[in-house]
């Protein structure tokens, strides 16, 4: 699989799975299914957007501070 990066109020995420919205019941069960999913298998989801038609189950990339 191919990550995406999606940079969101300045910030970077690397998308690990985009899902479409009409895979998703009203009540947003499925999301917490899909992050246990994603998360049992070694991501670290912390951040879920509604881009359109998809969902987009995201980690929070850090920023590197150089040290000299």
């Amino acid at each position: 699989m191919i990550e995406e990066i999606y940079r969101h109020d300045g910030i970077m995420y690397m998308v690990y799975r985009s899902v479409p919205a009409h895979n998703i019941d009203p009540n947003n069960k499925m999301l917490n299914v899909w992050v246990a999913y994603l998360r049992s298998s070694g991501k670290n989801i912390n951040k879920i957007f509604k881009r359109s038609d998809r969902f987009l189950f995201c980690e929070t990339i850090k920023e590197v501070e150089i040290i000299n």
